[in-house]
């Protein structure tokens, strides 16, 4: 969706790859909680992406297609939580062994896998 908006309504240039570099290890380091660098001048991830969601949105939309799961990325965006984030905590609330850790984990997530529910 992103890319058939930017191909429709913008002309903008895409980031250099040196800018393209620090955003990947800001995003590897803080996840949503850090800043990214757009056109030159830091701007937080959460806006950041919001705005990717919203051009995302328009351009799938354009094509004619429902934009089903963009919902649950708006909500893990807004609330700066990340399934990995909650899996790394539920990781530390548990109990016993590493074997017994992990085991726990795939059983909950399981168990949103079964019932269709997202983990954020």
């Amino acid at each position: 969706g992103r890319l058939k908006y930017a191909q429709t309504w913008s002309r903008q240039e895409f980031p250099s790859l040196k800018e393209i570099e620090i955003n990947r290890i800001e995003a590897i380091k803080k996840s949503l909680r850090g800043e990214f660098i757009w056109n030159g001048k830091s701007i937080d991830v959460k806006d950041y992406l919001m705005n990717g969601i919203e051009k995302a949105e328009k351009g799938i939309k354009t094509l004619g297609c429902n934009p089903r799961y963009l919902n649950i990325i708006k909500r893990r965006v807004k609330k700066r939580r990340t399934s990995g984030d909650v899996i790394r905590r539920w990781y530390g609330k548990s109990s016993g062994s590493v074997d017994e850790k992990v085991a726990s984990l795939v059983n909950k997530i399981w168990e949103h896998t079964r019932k269709n529910e997202p983990i954020v």
